[in-house]
């Protein structure tokens, strides 16, 4: 079996916090680790958890490659918040 390959979405759920920035700072820096031709070719963020994807609220975190990525990966990791917007839906 091929391993599997694409875009790849991510999202915060619950309340803004150092932790929460910090783990979406570890998704993107290991989805993107990989350049171009890793598994994720593509990676987007949800606005406001499962509402900006069922509503297609997307965030393209690709920018995160740019020679500034690693200066914006420190400053989320070190933020206070829910830098997509946190969704609370059942």
């Amino acid at each position: 079996m091929e391993p599997l390959t694409g875009a790849a979405v991510v999202g915060q759920s619950g309340g803004p916090s150092s932790a929460i920035n910090a783990t979406l700072a570890g998704v993107i820096r290991q989805a993107l680790s990989y350049g171009e031709n890793g598994p994720v070719t593509r990676l987007y963020g949800m606005r406001n958890g499962f509402q900006g994807l069922s509503g297609g609220h997307l965030i393209d975190l690709s920018s995160f490659l740019s020679e500034t990525g690693e200066k914006k990966l420190t400053n989320l990791r070190q933020t206070p918040d829910a830098a997509l917007g946190s969704g609370r839906v059942k």
